[in-house]
């Protein structure tokens, strides 16, 4: 049987389409397409470059701006059919990030508190005019923090106004422009490194991960500043970002009196329970320097920085008595020491003697020459002798740290270490040592001090 023509032409053709197919289907290849924010930007085999190239700019700009920093992009992948594609590598991927991220940064200047970023400006005269507004704030202090400006990346949400910096640094807005043109930075301003696709060697270079990264790094991108007057201080206080907390230090010098101290010496002389007074404490001074750290609640810390002592303080001597209790009982009741008859010549206190003022410790009762003297009070002898000033002299111990004193005797009639009662006689009376009349010059003394006998002897009748 003949096959029409017709037929023939139409077999010819669906055979001469199916042979053209299946040839340009050997010239496609499965890829996944890769699709950023929902556009389609390259082929991979694999979804690690992309991934890998991510991380890595994510890292180089986190440590470039001294913060997190993610790349807001919603990557996903489909697998698609691409005559002869042409699959991106790991510069690529790494490219297509950046031109994706760069829209989130700007060259500025960052500020610093503690190694630690707190806000960026454009401008770095207004902000170096500020942070010197802020160092003199105080006219006896400093800033104690390490302030800091570095030229940089930095994201664009970061950059605050003049207004925004000076709430920030808690001033008074001032003319900035004018007194930034005093102070004008002379250090060239880095430019930022950008990816040239003519020139990919310089802007990018290969580690061993194969993820290309900005050459040089960090150095390259950033640079570190003080302040134009130097100030560079450091200390370890967490700065927040939304508030900066900074810290000021200053000296202060002052007088300071240093305490004295007191010993205690021990001695026979007197009986167990007496206590003595041998030597006055008195205080001294120093001039003291301290450094103080303060913030805007107060006083932080407070530390001396020198001490020079001006007056060494006197130490406190006191002596206690060691010698076995007496076996006669102090009264506790003085009584006269001589007879009253012919009464009191000079009174305790102030008075003129020989033309010079004179203090005089006790009272001088007025007798008769070789008259008898008594003992005011039971107790122990602790002194029988003479002295330039005395003369013939006996200390007689008693109770409780009560002490009385004979003096101006013509003779004696005790020993150091006996005992007398109440109204023993002790000495006559005399005018030996630096006495004008015949009197017994009579003291009480408490602790080792003297008072006026008046307030502890019988009133006179």
């Amino acid at each position: 049987m003949l096959i029409e023509p017709a037929r023939i032409l139409i077999a010819a053709a669906i055979v001469s389409v199916c042979a053209s197919f299946i040839i340009d289907a050997s010239y496609y290849d499965v890829v996944l397409g890769v699709y950023a924010n929902g556009n389609l930007v390259g082929y991979l085999d694999t979804r690690s470059p992309m991934t890998n190239a991510k991380n890595a700019l994510e890292s180089d700009l986190s440590a470039i701006i001294g913060s997190d920093y993610t790349i807001d992009c919603d990557i996903y992948y489909s697998f698609i059919n691409v005559k002869k594609p042409k699959l991106m590598n790991s510069a690529d991927c790494y490219r297509t990030m950046y031109d994706i991220a760069v829209s989130d940064f700007t060259d500025a200047y960052a500020l610093y508190v503690d190694d630690k970023f707190v806000a960026a400006s454009l401008d770095f005269d207004s902000l170096n005019t500020m942070l010197k507004q802020l160092n003199n704030e105080f006219e006896d202090s400093e800033i104690k923090n390490e302030i800091k400006i570095s030229n940089q990346l930095c994201l664009k949400s970061t950059i605050l106004s003049d207004k925004q910096l000076a709430e920030l640094l808690k001033l008074e807005m001032t003319d900035l422009s004018k007194a930034a043109a005093q102070n004008t930075d002379t250090t060239q301003r880095l430019e930022i490194l950008s990816v040239d696709e003519n020139n990919e060697h310089e802007a990018l270079s290969v580690i061993d991960t194969g993820i290309p990264r900005f050459s040089d790094g960090i150095d390259r991108l950033s640079l570190p500043k003080t302040l134009s007057d130097g100030t560079k201080i450091t200390t370890d206080k967490e700065e927040l970002l939304h508030e900066l907390d900074l810290v000021y230090v200053k000296t202060e010098a002052v007088t300071e009196s240093i305490p004295y101290e007191t010993t205690y010496v021990e001695s026979p002389d007197y009986y167990i329970g007496t206590k003595m007074l041998k030597t006055g404490g008195r205080e001294g001074y120093a001039e003291v320097v301290y450094e103080i750290e303060y913030d805007k609640n107060g006083e932080l810390s407070k530390n001396v920085i020198s001490r020079n002592v001006i007056k060494e303080p006197v130490t406190e001597v006191i002596v206690l008595g060691t010698s076995q209790a007496l076996t006669v009982n102090p009264s506790g009741n003085l009584i006269w020491p001589t007879d009253m008859w012919r009464g009191i010549s000079s009174d305790y206190g102030g008075r003129q003697l020989f033309g010079s003022y004179d203090f005089h410790l006790g009272v001088d009762i007025l007798n008769s020459y070789g008259k008898d003297i008594w003992a005011a009070d039971s107790g122990v002898v602790t002194y029988a002798g003479y002295n330039s000033s005395y003369g013939y002299y006996v200390i007689i111990e008693h109770a409780e740290g009560v002490s009385t004193l004979y003096a101006h005797m013509s003779k004696i009639y005790t020993t150091k270490g006996s005992e007398v009662k109440q109204g023993d006689v002790i000495g006559a009376i005399g005018k030996t040592g630096v006495a004008t009349a015949y009197h017994v010059h009579f003291e009480v003394r408490i602790d080792g001090k003297t008072v006026d006998p008046i307030n502890y002897l019988p009133a006179i009748k």
